[in-house]
């Protein structure tokens, strides 16, 4: 199952698989000025909505120069 949506202005897709180990969340942000801290504190929020199973699922950022 795939949830897309907008957090703070970024679209995020998250891709449930039956473990959280085999999911991951794919944050697309065209303008490529996401921080670390940025990433972590998405991934802390999305946990804390119930939205994923563990702070460690695999996170990707996927960069602005990576989409051409």
């Amino acid at each position: 199952m795939v949830n897309s949506f907008y957090l703070n202005g970024l679209v995020v897709e998250i891709r449930h698989e039956e473990s959280w180990e085999d999911s991951s969340i794919y944050i697309y942000d065209c303008l490529s000025n996401l921080s670390k801290a940025e990433q972590k504190a998405m991934v802390e929020y999305l946990y804390n909505e119930g939205l994923i199973e563990d702070r460690r699922i695999r996170t990707e950022v996927v960069r602005g120069e990576d989409m051409n």
